[in-house]
């Protein structure tokens, strides 16, 4: 008989086995609720790995150089995380590869304009930036693990040639590329900034034709005023000289005038 507190019954069998079916329904809920979050954000996944791996090869191929640079040379230490490194990298190719297949039926998915497709033009847009931008990383990583064996050849320990041949001045973690973990609304954004300065560009090239024309016109017109400058001189100089004429004429009249007269 189930036991009785404050004159009611409770079977505790039901109970738990009513919690079990809530606790499934639940677990049933975030498990397909994941699921669909993983469907439509495996490219933000992706970004994130490659970001974590980036930094992994940043940080392994600065301790590589430092060892590299001391005394010994680094030794076996050094080659085997030169060999780790160079694995790494191999990996961060593999999934790229999968972050532009995913790019790519992304871009299918906008272009046939699917009605229940949650990526926007503007999305995409950012996808092909970040898949750039970990291209762009990639070969970052890959040339600085190339160059301090470059700089060491000739050199003795890598205490010789290295800053002749390509030493690294700045260690691996230094970069001039945007950080790929990006915070989505920061890179729209820079995004934003970019297309406004495209913009800004494409105004100042037509001022610039603008400028140009103007001065061509201005060339032009100097060059009218020139010549009509010149013309102006010639017209001043042929009225100088009718006028001279003129008054030798009016000369000539007046003399044979007064000559006629006092023979009369």
């Amino acid at each position: 008989m189930p036991p009785r507190t404050g004159g009611r019954h409770y079977d505790i069998a039901g109970l738990i086995k009513k919690l079990e079916e809530i606790h499934k329904e639940l677990g049933d809920e975030k498990d397909e609720k994941e699921k669909n979050e993983d469907d439509t954000d495996e490219f933000t996944r992706l970004k994130k790995m490659s970001a974590k791996q980036m930094t992994e090869i940043r940080r392994m191929i600065t301790e590589r150089d430092e060892l590299l640079s001391s005394s010994g040379g680094g030794g076996k230490a050094a080659v085997q995380m030169s060999s780790r490194i160079r694995e790494l990298i191999r990996n961060a190719h593999d999934l790229h590869g999968k972050m532009q297949e995913k790019l790519s039926k992304e871009e299918k998915e906008v272009a046939k304009g699917k009605k229940n497709g949650k990526l926007t033009p503007e999305d995409l847009e950012i996808h092909q930036q970040m898949a750039e931008l970990v291209s762009k990383h990639i070969a970052e990583c890959e040339s600085l693990e190339k160059k301090r064996y470059q700089g060491r050849a000739g050199g003795r320990n890598g205490t010789k040639g290295a800053g002749v041949n390509g030493e690294i001045k700045r260690t691996a973690m230094d970069t001039d590329l945007a950080p790929i973990d990006l915070d989505p609304d920061v890179n729209e954004g820079l995004i934003q900034l970019r297309r406004n300065d495209e913009k800004l560009d494409e105004q100042l090239d037509m001022i610039s034709k603008g400028m140009v024309r103007l001065k061509g016109i201005a060339v032009d017109q100097s060059n009218e005023v020139k010549l009509q400058s010149v013309m102006i001189d010639q017209i001043s100089d042929n009225m100088d000289k009718a006028t001279e004429h003129l008054n030798d004429v009016k000369t000539n009249l007046s003399f044979e005038t007064f000559c006629n007269n006092n023979a009369g």
